[in-house]
């Protein structure tokens, strides 16, 4: 099976190969990573990001370098940076909250941001410093970001983010406003049961 999948890595179709990388990055051993390692030259950004996403699975203790080079590797979506990243928070979690931090603050690329915010909602619980970070962008310029951030603090359940998110579900026009509320009675849903 194992050879069948390395074979279809050569298909003249991005699909084909990218399924064969998803199901290599299943598997383990020298040859897998060997033969993942190569398609990272391929023209599809698909591929590549399938790749680096497979290799933080199967290559754990050695593929920070690898994902550390693609990070601002441009592509249609930031697919191969977003796919960095996430590998990276897998792999080398110190790192990655670096990364993220430097890649949240506004006019950075959209998606790049979004990945980066996983990686910080991710740790928020447990880190207050992130969970200001999180705070701090409540009044985000991206409208996707800010939805995913209103969210994020929802799932933190930080009580400190209660007055801003009442302020933003008071304010009428804004669609973040029912985002805001739910969350807001998320955070005081869990501070009753505790």
């Amino acid at each position: 099976m194992e050879h069948t999948l390395i074979r279809a890595l050569t298909d003249p179709r991005a699909s084909i190969r990218t399924t064969a990388i998803a199901q290599l990055g299943k598997r383990s051993g020298p040859g897998v990573v060997a033969a993942l390692k190569g398609t990272l030259q391929d023209s599809s950004y698909r591929v590549v990001a399938a790749s680096l996403r497979a290799l933080s699975r199967v290559d754990s203790a050695h593929a920070g370098s690898i994902l550390r080079a693609y990070l601002d590797t441009p592509s249609h979506d930031d697919v191969i940076a977003v796919a960095a990243l996430s590998g990276l928070a897998s792999t080398d979690s110190a790192l990655a909250r670096t990364v993220a931090l430097e890649t949240i603050p506004y006019g950075r690329p959209p998606q790049r941001r979004l990945a980066a915010l996983g990686i910080i909602r991710r740790g928020a619980r447990s880190d207050p410093d992130l969970r200001a970070v999180l705070l701090s962008l409540s009044a985000d310029g991206n409208r996707a970001v800010r939805s995913a951030v209103l969210r994020a603090l929802g799932e933190v359940g930080d009580e400190r983010a209660l007055s801003t998110l009442d302020a933003i579900a008071a304010t009428s026009g804004d669609r973040a406003a029912a985002i805001a509320r739910e969350s807001a009675t998320r955070i005081r849903s869990r501070l009753k049961k505790e």
